[in-house]
């Protein structure tokens, strides 16, 4: 029992940290799918023999020719897997552990699928880490806790588990 009794219209954004987790577990969840996917896709070269070299001292650094298309089947991946689980449940991997659900922004409901895919067009892995450092900035500093995945995507995100828990209603209507 909580010691604060909420209003019902109480909406509760996802907190920076349970963010930040959850975008941990989305990435180990990408860089195994990419992984897999890899040993299906021909390339031209082996990055993983290549790296084993590197971390050997057998090589010189791995050029960045050779990695552009492990790149690529990550960020595709990663808008495929964000897209479809953002779409079909609300909710990534990561999202779920941790009790967060993306919802519209006009009106708290489900996303739709252009909402989905415009989240995840927005680069979330490296080489792309200022974009990276930006989004959590925004997530530290805006009202809603909003990323720049949100505001692309005209979405936020609820820590809904707690709505659940507080018996809270999931709604900008009664605000």
């Amino acid at each position: 029992r909580f010691l604060y009794n909420f209003p019902k219209n109480s909406i509760f954004f996802g907190p920076t940290l349970h963010r930040g987790m959850a975008f941990v577990i989305d990435v180990l969840a990408i860089l195994l799918i990419s992984h897999l996917a890899i040993f299906y896709i021909p390339l031209d070269h082996d990055l993983y023999k290549e790296t084993l070299k590197v971390i050997t001292f057998e090589s010189e650094p791995i050029s960045i020719e050779n990695q552009i298309p492990y790149l690529i089947i990550g960020y595709v991946v990663n808008l495929i897997y964000g897209t479809l689980t953002e779409y079909f449940f609300g909710y990534t991997l990561g999202k779920y552990s941790l009790g967060l659900k993306v919802y519209s922004d006009k009106d708290l409901t489900k996303i739709n699928i252009l909402q989905a895919i415009a989240r995840n067009l927005v680069p979330k892995f490296p080489p792309q880490w200022p974009i990276i450092l930006f989004s959590n900035i925004s997530i530290s500093t805006t009202n809603k806790k909003k990323s720049l995945s949100d505001y692309a995507g005209s979405s936020v995100v609820l820590y809904y588990r707690l709505h659940e828990r507080l018996n809270l209603n999931i709604s900008y209507s009664n605000l």
